[in-house]
């Protein structure tokens, strides 16, 4: 069966889902590209985040020593505080749970993506399909 023996309806039906599943293609790139973009702001907010972590980090552990320095004297040093509480365990608790976090608004962008991906290759195929 080729094109031109096909009839004028018949033309124009292919003609218009052709036209559909490329607006769909169409469509599901622009999602891609958004998704991508998405992606890129949350990993560049991770590392904004993971710099800030680390800043805070360090100034915990400068004021727990001084801390410790002013109010008690101890055989571990900048290991505890006069409350008993670890200011670096505390840090590094609170890094983790922004860290995973972030991860996990991560990998749900990223499984929104693959899926996206996926579903824009069944549309691409079936439009080479219809090509043919």
């Amino acid at each position: 069966l080729s094109y031109t023996s096909m009839n004028a309806r018949e033309q124009l039906q292919i003609t218009d889902n052709l036209a559909a599943l490329q607006a769909r293609g169409d469509h599901f790139t622009r999602q891609f590209l958004q998704e991508k973009q998405r992606v890129s702001q949350y990993e560049a907010q991770l590392r904004e985040y993971s710099e800030q972590i680390t800043k805070v980090r360090e100034q915990n552990k400068k004021k727990a020593i001084e801390l410790l320095n002013k109010h008690t004297t101890t055989t571990k040093g900048a290991y505890q505080r006069v409350d008993g509480k670890d200011p670096t365990r505390l840090a590094e608790i609170n890094q983790k749970k922004l860290v995973d976090n972030l991860e996990s608004r991560l990998d749900k962008s990223l499984v929104r993506q693959n899926s996206i991906e996926t579903e824009n290759n069944v549309i691409k195929g079936k439009i080479d399909k219809l090509r043919r």
